[in-house]
């Protein structure tokens, strides 16, 4: 392949609407739409050699309306579709149907838009290009190769000419989860570490989260590795009938939002290496998209993808570092330390005892994994942590210490009642009419309603309750909503199963048609917590095919 075989999406903006085609040559009249490009062959023996890899992308152009373009694989390559007519180009163009064969990974999307003469469409090259006012295909067209794989001889090209990173540049990328329901179930991958005031703050971005692990190693900079790409953290945090809770992390300026987006970014970046084995990393990173959870996942060494998920981008992300990584470049001496930094020896407790999974030196530090439990002397309680537990990165989480044991004499006042709901408390009241430290209160609505925010308080060690001093009270629980109407030659899905033949709220969904058949102007809708969906348009039958 050569530079010649670079086929760009061409547009050509008219006073009605854009034209659109694809195009190895440059098109007079036409300009390249964005910088995206992709590879594809002039033949079906190109690239892979074989007849049956690559099909040939065809050029069909309205028999009515002039520059109107539909490509598509025609069964039969020199019959076009009804209504249109085969345009013969200066070179034939031939990509794969099957992400992967022959090495091809550059997705072609066709998005259609509907005017008053009909379907009309545009294309795209790549995962995050969209088009206003298109219905973006969910299949890809084709599959063409990345324009960097023939930029030079893979033989001449190492992974050595990125040079080398330390690992006193790497942080663990750590995942937090918060546990909660629908659409605001939020995994949360960061390299930050909560402080102990971050985690009882009911209004820091950390509350409610746990820490279940990391996935390896990022870089805070870029360092001396010149195959690093940047990544940036963002959040989606909306409220009301559209509300959801959501992290990611993206390449920068490689991804676009998409309808009911509304991410920011946090200011947090790290970088990433953009190819296996640059810099010593190795470590796969694929992100998904969560569609009943409205979560973003990122998995590691697998190319599985999570239930309910769709891969968004395909194909791998980036690539990370083992948490084991050493940098080559160190002297032999180094070599032989592990990558887990140990942790400081916790100060002494009042009217207390600080117990070590693993056996700790007066003089050394302890070691990564290893716990660390408080015991309080009788007639004592702990304020809050009664574990930690020492990182690789030195650090003990979820605190830095513990706080002293206090004598058993306080407690917290009586909750305000709540309307539509009864509280109920783990333990019963002191000789002092407080509730004891520890106990914790939970408050149950009655039917139809629910908790408006907190639906459990503890009673800390500072004579107030946690995380917020009283219960917000009961609200009206979400409505569902009824089935859609069965449509002709598709099927309509959902998200999330039917419950008492009821579609539950915050729920999508979607029309598949049958094969030839196509949806009409909506293919999916969103159940509102008001038990309405969302668009109004009730979802049609399936059309023909054109």
């Amino acid at each position: 392949m050569t530079n010649q075989n670079i086929a760009h999406v061409y547009e050509n903006k008219t006073a009605d609407l854009t034209l659109g085609r694809i195009s190895i040559d440059p098109i007079p009249g036409y300009t390249i739409r964005k910088s995206n490009s992709v590879f594809l062959a002039t033949n079906r023996n190109h690239v892979c050699g074989a007849a049956s890899c690559t099909f040939q992308l065809a050029t069909n152009e309205n028999n009515v309306r002039e520059g109107w373009i539909l490509h598509q694989h025609n069964l039969i390559e020199w019959i076009p579709p009804v209504a249109h007519r085969l345009i013969h180009t200066a070179k034939d163009m031939y990509c794969v149907q099957v992400k992967g064969d022959c090495g091809a990974d550059v997705p072609i999307y066709r998005h259609v838009g509907i005017t008053k003469d009909g379907f009309h469409y545009l294309y795209t090259i790549g995962e995050t290009d969209y088009i206003k006012g298109y219905f973006k295909e969910a299949v890809p067209l084709c599959y063409g190769w990345n324009t960097t794989r023939f930029a030079s001889d893979p033989s001449i090209k190492k992974d050595d000419q990125c040079g080398s990173i330390s690992s006193d540049d790497l942080d663990p990328l750590n995942v937090f989860d918060n546990g909660r329901n629908g659409a605001f179930r939020d995994h949360y991958y960061t390299t930050r570490i909560p402080t102990r005031t971050e985690l009882e703050d009911p209004i820091s971005e950390f509350s409610g989260y746990t820490l279940l692990d990391d996935l390896g190693l990022v870089a805070r900079n870029r360092s001396s590795c010149k195959c690093l790409q940047k990544m940036k953290q963002l959040v989606d945090n909306q409220t009301g009938v559209l509300g959801r809770l959501d992290h990611k992390f993206v390449t920068e300026g490689k991804e676009v939002k998409r309808p009911f987006e509304k991410y920011k970014p946090t200011g947090e970046v790290f970088y990433c290496a953009t190819k296996m084995n640059a810099c010593g990393a190795t470590i796969p990173v694929r992100k998904y998209f969560n569609y009943a959870s409205i979560d973003t996942i990122y998995t590691v060494n697998t190319d599985v993808i999570p239930d309910f998920s769709s891969a968004f981008p395909e194909g791998v992300l980036c690539y990370i570092w083992d948490p084991s990584y050493i940098d080559p470049d160190e002297s032999a001496m180094m070599q032989s330390i592990t990558k887990e930094r140990g942790c400081s020896r916790l100060p002494a407790i009042k009217h207390g005892f600080i117990e070590y999974s693993e056996e700790v030196n007066k003089n050394s530090d302890v070691a990564a994994g290893t716990t660390a439990t408080l015991h309080c002397y009788a007639g004592y309680k702990p304020t809050l942590d009664l574990e930690l537990t020492c990182l690789s990165t030195g650090s003990w989480y979820p605190a830095s210490s513990f706080s002293d044991c206090y004598k058993d004499t306080l407690g917290c006042q009586i909750l305000q009642n709540v309307a539509h709901g009864k509280i109920h408390y783990s333990a019963n009241l002191n000789d002092n009419n407080l509730y004891p430290i520890g106990v914790t209160a939970e408050l149950k609505c009655e039917d139809g309603y629910e908790p408006k925010q907190d639906e459990q308080l503890l009673c800390l060690g500072t004579d107030a309750w946690f995380p917020a001093p009283k219960f917000r009270g009961c609200v009206a629980r979400n409505k569902d909503c009824s089935p859609i109407p069965k449509v002709n030659n598709g099927e309509i899905t959902y998200t999330s199963p039917l419950v008492n033949n009821s579609v539950p709220s915050l729920s999508l969904a979607y029309l598949e048609c049958n094969r030839g058949y196509t949806a009409g102007a909506v293919s999916q809708a969103y159940c509102l917590s008001n038990g309405t969906w969302f668009p109004k348009a009730v979802l049609s039958d399936c059309k023909p095919r054109t």
